[in-house]
């Protein structure tokens, strides 16, 4: 994924790690819960994942970019990752990432709202989600 301004990829482990000081330091915060990439290559192991690529370049970026949001790319993992019922993302509270794709909005370190799988389809849906917010 191309990285912009206000925009990095870390891990799932790295955002549980640092969520609280990433939320302390940036009040709007959206949370972009993606598969990892297939390994050697750049294309997502999950298709719904794969399917929204062009959507977060030209529609999530930009508006991110816009209203100087900060977004974090969240690898959520590999596919054995992804099944284990008891994944961190899925048990956590505070987020609860049980499907990927998901473009999630916080505020305060609280989750306001979230776009899950399908809903990442539409542009529409996704401008929505951040001109709201």
């Amino acid at each position: 994924m191309e990285s912009a301004e206000g925009y990095e990829q870390i891990s799932y482990k790295e955002f549980l790690d640092q969520f609280e000081t990433i939320a302390k330091e940036n009040n709007k915060l959206v949370g972009i819960f993606m598969s990892s990439t297939e390994e050697g290559a750049e294309k997502y192991w999950c298709p719904d994942c794969e399917a929204i690529r062009e959507n977060l370049k030209d529609v999530l970026l930009p508006i991110v970019k816009e209203r100087n949001l900060k977004a974090i790319h969240v690898d959520y993992g590999s596919r054995a990752e992804w099944k284990n019922q008891d994944h961190p993302l899925r048990k956590n509270e505070a987020f609860q990432i049980v499907e990927i794709p998901t473009i999630a909005t916080f505020e305060n370190g609280k989750l306001v709202k979230a776009l899950i799988e399908a809903e990442c389809f539409k542009a529409e849906n996704i401008k929505e989600l951040l001109n709201n917010f």
